[in-house]
């Protein structure tokens, strides 16, 4: 299928849009991880009392789903766009500002909340208006566009940090809030042709949420992309201290290390694109999940054999990121493939539960430090594991898109 009639806006300015919507949320967590120790030497906290500012945004993040969906289908796609892009500026400025851990924590969960409605909103735009593998290959090019900004994230928070200090990092994500305002308000159309008022009422939603999580395809590509991404969550919330307290990295040096990880993400975009056009959306899935396993088998491995250096991290996270970067576009396009008239509600209950698995992620990474490579090297090898045998079971018995 190609872009269907009601969709008004240019392919080009569509493109760009969701790409920005989709960029909110890794941009909230690159750009400011390499301030996570500075974080903690200002405020005085530790490690686990920092990481909650990270933590919080998923939790939050998770749980904003099950309501920005049902309001993306009762009021449409546009004004809920706008109001994420004002509450998202407003929080980032909140950060920047905080005078306290705890006024921190309360930003980031705001911020969490306007890049919720701000991926569920782009993810039921192309919903709307692309059949399952072009909407795949629309949102691989998205993440292609992407990983431009998810390189030059750590980086650039690094030389903030270095510079500037922490809160260089939050006003650096409110003046993107306010490139986001802009680009939704004078480029983008609405697109929900199914607007429903009852979607938000009680009864309905809960009638609706059953439906969807009922549906074996929406439980299969679900799963996948909960344990993918919870994954790579591990390495988000893990690697800064693991990097820099265990094995010397300053923060600017974590910043290019981690970019040079997202690199995968950008070749695995790129692939992904390919693969779709050669083998379909269902074997490209399982393409993704082995070269996950390929990465995270690695990374335990040399874990175990006692190789600790940053290359032996780096290198498996490499190639679990190109995994990522192919199967995220399959996975959430089909979760949500059966659902024309819920689209906004089957997105933001897929995006709820992987987070759900994301923070559990989290707070296992804040709990298990134990200033050794072990904890974050195992859990890593333990998603990718979880990944295959998932897509090898459950996504190869219900995946298939007709």
């Amino acid at each position: 299928m190609t872009s269907l009639p009601h969709s008004s806006a240019a392919p080009w300015a569509q493109l760009l849009t969701l790409t920005i919507l989709f960029a909110l949320q890794p941009l909230s967590t690159d750009l400011y991880l390499p301030a996570l120790p500075g974080i903690a030497e200002h405020f005085q906290a530790s490690i686990a009392q920092t990481q909650t500012t990270l933590t919080i945004f998923v939790i939050a993040f998770g749980l904003a789903q099950l309501i920005a969906g049902p309001l993306s289908d009762r009021f449409g796609r546009w004004p809920n766009a706008v109001a994420a892009a004002l509450l998202y500026t407003g929080a980032s400025l909140t950060c920047a500002l905080a005078p306290s851990l705890e006024v921190l924590i309360l930003g980031r969960l705001l911020q969490a909340i306007g890049a919720c409605m701000a991926l569920v909103n782009a993810r039921a735009i192309i919903r709307d208006n692309y059949g399952p593998q072009e909407g795949a290959r629309l949102i691989a090019k998205s993440g292609s566009l992407m990983s431009i900004a998810i390189l030059s994230g750590p980086t650039l928070g690094g030389w903030l940090q270095t510079v500037f200090g922490w809160r260089a990092a939050f006003l650096t994500l409110s003046l993107i809030g306010i490139f986001t305002l802009v680009a939704v308000v004078s480029l983008t159309k609405e697109t929900n042709s199914y607007k429903n008022p009852q979607a938000t009422h009680p009864a309905f939603l809960m009638a609706s949420y059953g439906a969807v999580v009922r549906h074996p395809r929406f439980i299969a590509y679900t799963a996948a992309q909960t344990a993918s991404y919870a994954g790579l969550f591990a390495f988000l919330s893990g690697s800064s201290p693991v990097l820099q307290k265990v094995l010397g990295f300053s923060a600017q040096q974590y910043g290019l290390f981690f970019s040079a990880c997202a690199v995968g993400y950008l070749l695995g975009t790129f692939v992904c694109r390919k693969a779709l056009s050669l083998y379909g959306l269902f074997k490209t899935m399982h393409l993704a999940a082995l070269i996950v396993l390929i990465g995270g088998l690695i990374m335990s491995s040399l874990a175990l054999a006692g190789v600790k250096h940053g290359a032996a991290i780096g290198v498996p996270m490499f190639i679990y990121m190109i995994g990522h970067g192919v199967g995220t576009p399959c996975s959430q396009v089909g979760a949500i493939a059966a659902f024309p008239s819920q689209a906004g509600s089957a997105a933001g209950l897929m995006g709820f539960l992987q987070m759900c698995g994301a923070s559990l992620v989290g707070l296992w990474m804040g709990m298990s430090f134990d200033g050794s490579v072990f904890p974050l090297t195992l859990t890593i090898g333990a998603c990718a594991v979880i990944l295959f045998l998932v897509v090898f079971s459950l996504v190869g018995r219900h995946g298939e898109l007709h």
